[in-house]
């Protein structure tokens, strides 16, 4: 499996979900990056990503989904799996993925999922099983900063019901999208609405990489065994070859004339250029591509179809015993 990768230029992040890419799997950050740049509808499955369900179903071990060797809450990558589906658009599928997953992160899920199909009142219902989530007391953050001063009555609304609680309240955010979709807000509060889902969602996601993985995604990086190199043997003189002065300063002058050097010295090594390449497939049109080794960690753009994705990184090598 590939170790974590380089990070993704946040302009071609857009406005969608604003993770910390650096940290985050890259087949993860890839399936999220078929959404595109733009901030997505209000509902995904009106516009559904077929590369990306082809993408997260070609991958059937949620290990190998989070590139990690064991889960430490398995249950928690079926709960990614169906994030990224429901996010491309596939409320169904992403159902079916969040069966394995436990009894409060499924039934946000079916909240999600309800509220895709504008169904409030099932997903009301849903959500009086999750019972708080320990990403509320951020999303009610963000929905303070995100709103600021709204002028829209009905967002002022839920602005001041989530400050006077001092809480995120999922109930009353499921009328606001419901009035969002039925045309009862002007342009910019329909997208602080769907800012505000994405955010949802991105928050979602990073507590379920970290409670499956067993640590947040960004220390991953840090806590990364590091090997220790070793030093470079200095380089050693060359002898002068055997047969006199007069051969040994005219192997000087010959040096000197035709490298610049100084008499005697060792001539300089070239740098090696990279003689392997890396190949993979295009997650959107499967495309056999084919780069060189130092094009791994950044993000390449398939020739044939457009989409833009990481090349991985090589696998950390194992500590030292």
């Amino acid at each position: 499996m590939s170790g974590l990768d380089s990070p993704i230029p946040q302009s071609q992040v857009g406005l969608m979900i604003k993770l910390q890419t650096a940290h985050v799997p890259a087949r993860v950050v890839n399936t999220l990056m078929l959404r595109g740049s733009e901030l997505p509808p209000l509902r995904w499955h009106e516009a559904p990503i077929r590369a990306a369900r082809s993408s997260v179903e070609a991958v059937s071990d949620d290990r190998e989904l989070l590139d990690c060797e064991t889960l430490v809450k398995p249950g928690m990558g079926a709960v990614v799996r169906a994030l990224l589906l429901l996010w491309n658009g596939w409320p169904e599928e992403a159902g079916k993925a969040a069966r394995g997953a436990p009894d409060t992160e499924q039934a946000y899920i079916l909240a999600l999922i309800a509220r895709q199909a504008g169904d409030p009142e099932q997903e009301k219902e849903e959500l009086a099983k999750v019972n708080g989530h320990p990403i509320f007391a951020e999303l009610a953050k963000q929905a303070l900063d995100t709103i600021g001063e709204s002028v829209e009555p009905l967002l002022k609304r839920f602005r001041g019901i989530v400050e006077f609680g001092e809480q995120w309240e999922p109930h009353a955010f499921a009328d606001i999208f419901d009035q969002a979709c039925a045309g009862q807000f002007d342009e910019a509060s329909c997208m602080t609405v769907r800012m505000l889902q994405c955010r949802e969602v991105e928050l979602l996601l990073t507590y379920c990489l970290e409670a499956a993985v067993g640590k947040n995604p960004a220390k991953r990086q840090q806590d990364a065994p590091v090997r220790r190199q070793a030093p470079a043997r200095p380089k050693q003189r060359p002898r002068p070859a055997a047969g006199g002065a007069e051969k040994q300063a005219g192997a000087g002058k010959a040096g000197k004339d035709s490298k610049g050097g100084k008499p005697g010295a060792a001539p300089k090594l070239q740098p090696l250029s990279a003689n392997s390449g890396v190949s993979l497939a295009c997650p959107r049109c499967g495309d056999l591509l084919t780069v060189p080794e130092s094009a791994r960690g950044q993000s390449k753009t398939c020739e044939k179809c457009g989409a833009t994705f990481l090349i991985p990184e090589k696998s950390a090598a194992a500590p030292a015993s």
